[in-house]
């Protein structure tokens, strides 16, 4: 059981020591712990958070997550209607103070955050500071990220559904709303979060994987399967290394082999049925 410290007078920098040295411990305490301890410390919280963050070594331990939950509750869940769908708000709360949790961020965390009543540039701002932990995070945390959070936003049916409307073209609609986390999506569902991205516009900003889906994959609202691959290859073959054209290749036949193959599945299917 955790014992607090005499919290009266506790200065911001003693509280960041306090939490570094629980948070490096193996032993977890409660949510419901670790919320009494943040609002008896309440008064310094704020400012301990923004000391944590900017820290140069990143702030490990089993408990971030949980922390980071507990935080929400006391902070994120209290801002108000215009709290939420102010950028700059938002910017500083995810910046200033949570930075140093958000590679640790739960499920439960992503997806609340994803119902609140964010703006789109509210949104967007919190997508920046999510990708900017993006390097510091596993697969999984990654996938998390964008399952949880990215999606369920983009995915809201709302007068500006997937976030268009800010947006001045495919490349700044896909790194504004996505970030590092779009070259976990498959074309086809980046499609289905804004069936106006175009992209042969946004080969730049394309994993090697969706280039070859592009490529391969008979996706809706396209041009010709002929223009694509001219494109493709104007675009890959101008600067191949660069560009990385190898792994393209590489994804563009398995991803063939697979789409053959399930061709062939599927003939096969019919002529037994039949």
């Amino acid at each position: 059981t955790y014992i607090f410290p005499q919290l009266k007078d506790l200065k911001a920098e003693n509280l960041v020591t306090l939490l570094k040295c629980k948070l490096s411990e193996n032993n977890t305490d409660s949510k419901e712990t670790w919320k009494l301890f943040f609002t008896k410390a309440s008064a310094v919280l704020d400012q301990a958070l923004v000391l944590l963050s900017n820290q140069s070594e990143p702030v490990i331990g089993p408990a971030l997550s949980q922390v980071l939950d507990v935080i929400g509750e006391i902070r994120v869940n209290r801002l108000t209607e215009d709290q939420l769908r102010d950028r700059d708000v938002i910017r500083k709360l995810f910046s200033g103070r949570l930075r140093a949790f958000l590679p640790s961020a739960s499920g439960g965390f992503l997806h609340c955050l994803s119902t609140k009543n964010l703006s789109c540039d509210s949104y967007q701002a919190v997508v920046k500071e999510f990708g900017a932990q993006f390097d510091h995070m596993n697969l999984e945390q990654q996938q998390l990220v964008l399952k949880e959070l990215v999606v369920l936003f983009l995915s809201r049916p709302t007068s500006d559904s997937g976030c268009v409307s800010n947006s001045n073209s495919s490349v700044d609609w896909l790194q504004k709303n996505l970030g590092p986390f779009s070259v976990l999506v498959s074309l086809g569902n980046l499609l289905n979060l804004n069936t106006d991205f175009s992209p042969l516009s946004a080969l730049e900003v394309l994993s090697p994987k969706q280039t070859a889906e592009l490529v391969v994959l008979p996706l809706p609202g396209l041009p010709g399967k002929d223009v694509i691959v001219n494109t493709v290859f104007d675009y890959l073959t101008e600067s191949p290394k660069e560009r990385r054209l190898p792994e393209f290749l590489y994804h563009l036949v398995r991803l063939s082999e697979e789409v053959t193959l399930c061709a062939l599945v599927n003939t096969s299917s019919n002529l037994f049925l039949n």
